[in-house]
């Protein structure tokens, strides 16, 4: 018996479909980003894979900080392992990033040495995990969403012998697809069938993180470090 359009409605509107497409547009160009484009295309120098990998150790840094705080909400037990498993996956990322950046001859950079991006992208994760579980967990959820999908598109298009190429397989294969599922479950379990304004407030979270994942990139092209200011004699 084929569903009504009363249930498709119904599973169309969880707060995970949700976030499966308000930030499409964002996803979108993110496909296309030319610092992504370059890479496949093996053009990138070492000095700019090694100011990504600085500034996305110090993302994961950011993110050990959002899932403490989303864990601090006498979350479900099964919530609470798979936060636990996504804080081991970060912190296995920024092992991978520090050989990563061992290998093209920098130590890793302290926390002063974020960009200003880097930065606020940080704060604002934090701040969503600070507000309260659904919050906490539409970032979350919106944030390894994204990355997913970006690791899926850029992971098909490098070449064997790219360095990178284990970074971006490692962030699409099944224990993170089910990591970002159990995120989405979670939210769902949460908010039910979201009211009109749950819509709205899931859908800016979700826009806002697909901005900064795009603003990421972006970032990283355009080299977006503090402004140098010559001293004064």
């Amino acid at each position: 018996m084929s569903p009504s359009p009363r249930s498709l409605a119904v599973a169309c509107d969880t707060a995970s479909m949700l976030a499966a497409t308000a930030a499409a547009p964002e996803q979108a160009a993110i496909r296309t980003h030319p610092w992504l484009r370059a890479l496949a295309a093996g053009a990138l120098q070492n000095g700019q894979l090694a100011e990504w990998a600085q500034q996305t150790r110090l993302l994961c840094h950011a993110e050990l900080r959002a899932l403490g705080a989303l864990g601090s909400y006498g979350l479900p037990a099964d919530m609470d392992g798979l936060l636990a498993h996504l804080r081991a996956d970060a912190r296995k990322g920024m092992v991978w990033l520090e050989d990563l950046l061992g290998s093209l001859g920098h130590e890793p950079a302290g926390k002063d040495e974020a960009w200003p991006l880097c930065l606020g992208y940080s704060a604002y994760l934090v701040e969503c995990c600070r507000r309260g579980p659904i919050d906490g967990l539409a970032a979350a959820h919106a944030r390894t969403l994204t990355h997913l999908r970006t690791c899926e598109w850029v992971y098909a298009t490098l070449p064997p012998g790219s360095r990178l190429r284990d970074w971006f397989s490692a962030w699409s294969d099944e224990c993170y697809r089910a990591s970002v599922a159990g995120l989405g479950g979670h939210l769902d379990a949460l908010t039910g069938v979201p009211s009109t304004a749950m819509r709205e407030r899931l859908t800016r979270i979700t826009r806002k993180v697909g901005r900064f994942e795009l603003a990421w990139w972006q970032m990283c092209w355009d080299r977006q470090a503090w402004p140098v200011v010559a001293a004064r004699a």
